[in-house]
């Protein structure tokens, strides 16, 4: 009798866990498309500024430096990875492995803010200011607002810390964890489409 009623413990445990996961797919899937609205339109903004723009750059600016758009892409590239190895090490309960690559995940989050205030330096350096017409105010914008959804995806990172306790159950966390990667993922996709559009084309 004990054996069933921890069975059917568990099978309510894991329904609720499942059912968890579910809404949280389906709230993170509705955030994830009015996100996407938003860099859709600005990037398709730049792209008609660019196409209607008989030179370029315009009003005879230089071309950015790639240098720190670069490093904030390898940064945000390898955080993804980061993270997907701190999934499979929290599926392992391997936590001691979750904590290293959590923080360094957490850490090139940090290091691509890093860049950013290094870009943004630099632009200011080589005459990019927002008084110099569109084209430097659509790189400062653009990138601003993707920095501070980089910033809300850090603080978002650190709602994980209690999936690091030892003998903690991946399942209780799942959720938590996959909404928190989809999102991260999210904005590294974002970053690079707009490294090309911004950088590069």
């Amino acid at each position: 009798m004990i054996e069933t009623m921890n069975t059917n413990l568990l099978t309510e445990q894991n329904r609720q866990n499942e059912m968890q996961k579910l809404r949280s797919s389906i709230a993170m899937s509705v955030l994830l498309v009015s996100f996407s609205m938003l860099f859709a339109t600005l990037i398709l903004s730049f792209v008609v500024f660019r196409l209607s723009s008989d030179m370029w750059p315009p009003m005879g600016m230089e071309r950015l430096p790639l240098l720190f758009p670069v490093l904030s892409t390898v940064l945000i590239l390898v955080s993804s990875l980061t993270f997907e190895f701190f999934v499979g090490a929290l599926k392992k309960a391997d936590t001691e492995l979750a904590r290293i690559l959590f923080v360094s995940t957490w850490v090139l989050g940090l290091g691509f803010m890093a860049t950013q205030f290094l870009l943004w330096n630099q632009m200011q350096e080589l005459g990019y200011v927002l008084e110099t017409g569109i084209f430097a105010s659509m790189i400062y914008s653009f990138t601003w607002i993707h920095a501070a959804h980089i910033i809300l995806g850090l603080a978002w990172l650190l709602f994980l810390i209690p999936a690091l306790k030892q003998q903690v159950s991946f399942s209780s966390f799942e959720a938590r964890i996959l909404s928190a990667g989809k999102f991260w993922h999210f904005l590294g996709i974002v970053w690079v489409l707009l490294f090309i559009t911004l950088f590069v084309v």
